[in-house]
């Protein structure tokens, strides 16, 4: 029987992490869309009325954005394009005005010969207020 070499059990064992990460990051911001936390004002004149933080803010999910970001390397690095696609698009989906993260995105899709996908990507960000350049 043949051993695998370092370099692919190393990428099994990062794979791993990566899933494992993902789904507990995932799984931290399950169960709390639509809804809102109360938060008491610490300020003495405020004491008794709640300061409402509205967690159904439509900016986005870093967390869960990075964590497919970081998903999509991962299946790039097994040579899994397809997967790392749809990797790629889900973390644009979870934070859409994150315009450096549109840059990255578009920056894997160019190094997986997707060059109109990577160009469709960066029209949005352009626009953007935070976009790379402004």
């Amino acid at each position: 029987m043949i051993s695998e070499s370092p370099l692919k059990s190393f990428l099994k064992v990062l794979t791993l992490s990566v899933c494992t990460t993902t789904v507990q990051i995932i799984g931290q911001g399950a169960g709390v869309q639509n809804e809102q936390n109360t938060v008491e004002s610490l300020l003495p004149e405020d004491k008794g009325s709640p300061v409402v933080i509205d967690s159904t803010d439509t900016s986005g999910n870093p967390a869960k954005a990075q964590a497919h970001f970081a998903a999509g390397v991962s299946w790039e690095a097994q040579g899994q394009a397809g997967k790392a696609l749809e990797s790629f698009r889900l973390s644009l989906e979870e934070d859409p005005s994150n315009a450096r993260l549109a840059v990255q995105v578009a920056e894997k899709l160019i190094s997986l010969r997707e060059i109109e996908l990577a160009y469709q990507t960066l029209l949005p960000a352009t626009r953007q207020e935070t976009a790379p350049g402004k």
